[in-house]
């Protein structure tokens, strides 16, 4: 009875551990520290990529790993005399390709947690744990109900704090001022890990 109780608790245990709902780090650039960059013409650019993995977003990691989306934190500096347009102005390139930033929608849709996926902790609503005097207690009654809720409240919570980071640091219709520099995240589909660098646009 007793190896019955501890192998019940147990896979309750892996369930719970492996299972919950993953809290939100920020991934804010400013924040990241930058080993790769490239300079072309008066636009400096440092960058980083996995920055869900480096800021220890274990679940939204593995989320964008499936996902085939990689967040890269950038540094971009305007080194001109003139105020810039990321979207009409400065062209970015992983490579030689060049390339559009996904917008913050596109990214959280792809990669963030499912809420509904956690429904399944009410299955633990039935468990019951044997005492010693061979009665037993409805512990699942506490359990499937607090588990589900607080898996559901979390995954909410940090997809809404995921969306606000992306919005916060997209560079889609951002301006740099000249002689100024400005943070942002780039999400790039299945691309590889290839220099980026920022390029003026020619008009």
């Amino acid at each position: 009875m007793k190896l019955f109780k501890f192998t019940l608790m147990s896979i309750v245990g892996f369930f719970v551990l492996s299972g919950c709902a993953g809290n939100f780090k920020s991934i804010d650039p400013q924040i990241i520290k930058y080993k790769n960059g490239t300079t072309f013409e008066d636009l400096p650019l440092a960058y980083e990529y996995d920055i869900l993995e480096k800021t220890s977003n274990k679940k939204y990691t593995r989320k964008a790993y499936e996902a085939n989306i990689n967040l890269v934190a950038v540094r971009l500096t305007n080194n001109t005399d003139s105020s810039l347009s990321v979207n009409d102005d400065i062209t970015f390139y992983h490579g030689n390709v060049p390339i559009d930033p996904m917008s913050p929608v596109i990214i959280q849709n792809k990669i963030k947690q499912i809420p509904t996926g956690y429904l399944f902790y009410l299955l633990f609503t039935s468990l019951q744990l044997v005492t010693e005097d061979g009665g037993s207690f409805p512990v699942g009654w506490v359990l499937g109900p607090v588990l589900t809720a607080g898996n559901l409240l979390t995954s909410i919570g940090s997809n809404k704090k995921l969306l606000q980071d992306l919005y916060a640091f997209s560079f889609i219709d951002k301006t740099i001022p000249p002689n100024q520099t400005v943070y942002g995240i780039i999400g790039l589909s299945n691309m590889g890990y290839s220099p980026i660098r920022a390029k003026l646009v020619q008009k």
